[in-house]
């Protein structure tokens, strides 16, 4: 039985008690160790695909039931914001005349903005769908989160990038069915295996400045050297607003956000960057990354979202906001043109913490590529 909790309307000569749902509490909360998405495609989106002789079918490891198309769910975690990540080769495909695209590497978060992100013909993760909920169900004790037959809209961009693969002309976004997800929970109350994560700056309260900017980190290159290699034969993808610099080079993150406080400066950039080898037996995707750097300019932290699995271990494990890696401002240089602050060739180093995030590839003291940052604030 839902939980609830009584809230009061007052009106002048009437108070009126409501039961409201309750929040989730951290027993609700854990990491997802199982369920699936489920795609009932449909809407205007579907109409225009039958039209056109397209036929969508689940693909590599999706199953199908009465309309439905269910994805696998492998991983991610259940909290303020839930984040489901979906067997990665699973999908669904798309069959045309001139031939088949699929929809892979799903992720879907339920949040102000809810959406599923995926590849189209394995290539950047990006924004394919939107959807029509904030939140998901589920009963104390349970062990599942959920939600039912949501309504789900599929983007322009990605629309017309499926209506040039499957030759069937300008394809528009809008309704593309129902989706439902079903998340399993790890055991009650357990954390996301994040580490021991002991930033060294709180974060500051977030202000809502409109910003623009860029945070260049190469990561490691020697690591990105080592997945393109001849050895680990991997492949490294940027999504969600990063790009690469052509050759294998460092990687630039988009601005998003800024908080200022007497004892810190706290930007956040968005984008992922995904690196894969060894078939799959190696993985890492650093996400979001927030920049925090104390008022004195000594000291300073890089924050993360990872999934990552090593070599060592077949477990596929997610840390969020993690403690990534200390920066070493005092060795770097910090310019001010107008409203724009740039830190330049700032040193960086793994944290213990940021170490089974970083797939055990490198030992905590580890130094990895330097960090130049820039953030303007636009009013």
């Amino acid at each position: 039985m839902s939980r609830h909790r009584p809230t009061r309307l007052v009106v002048p000569g009437l108070t009126v008690a409501l039961l409201l749902p309750a929040a989730a509490s951290a027993a609700d909360r854990g990491p997802v160790t199982g369920g699936v998405l489920g795609l009932e495609p449909g809407g205007a989106v579907g109409r225009a695909l039958d039209r056109h002789d397209v036929t969508i079918r689940p693909h590599d490891g999706a199953t199908s039931s009465d309309g439905r198309i269910d994805v696998p769910s492998t991983h991610g975690y259940v909290g303020r914001v839930p984040v489901v990540y979906h067997q990665r080769d699973s999908g669904l495909a798309l069959q045309s005349d001139d031939g088949e695209v699929t929809i892979t590497g799903l992720r879907t978060k339920i949040g102000r903005r809810s959406e599923i992100r995926g590849r189209i013909d394995g290539g950047p993760r990006r924004l394919l769908f939107t959807v029509g909920a904030t939140r998901l169900f589920n009963r104390s004790g349970s062990g599942v989160a959920q939600r039912s037959r949501i309504n789900l809209r599929m983007t322009h961009a990605a629309a017309r990038t499926l209506g040039r693969k499957l030759g069937i002309g300008r394809l528009r976004g809008g309704r593309f069915g129902k989706v439902t997800i079903i998340a399993q929970i790890g055991r009650a109350g357990a954390p996301t295996p994040t580490g021991p994560i002991a930033p060294t700056i709180p974060p500051p309260q977030t202000n809502p400045t409109r910003v623009s900017g860029t945070a260049e980190w190469g990561v490691k290159a020697s690591f990105r050297r080592y997945i393109a290699g001849p050895i680990a034969h991997g492949s490294i993808a940027v999504g969600d607003g990063a790009t690469q610099d052509p050759g294998g080079g460092t990687f630039r993150f988009p601005a998003v956000g800024e908080s200022d406080t007497a004892a810190a400066t706290d930007w956040r950039y968005g984008g992922s960057v995904t690196f894969d080898a060894h078939g799959g037996q190696l993985h890492m995707e650093l996400r979001n990354p927030r920049i925090v750097v104390d008022a004195a300019g000594t000291r300073g932290t890089i924050f993360a979202d990872v999934t990552s699995r090593s070599l060592s271990g077949g477990t596929t494990n997610v840390y969020e906001n993690i403690a990534f890696a200390t920066l070493d401002p005092t060795r770097g240089a910090r310019t001010v043109t107008g409203a724009t602050t740039t830190w330049s060739d700032v040193p960086v180093t793994l944290t213990a913490a940021g170490v089974p995030a970083f797939a055990e590839f490198y030992p905590a003291g580890q130094e990895l590529d330097p960090v130049t940052f820039s953030l303007t604030r636009e009013g």
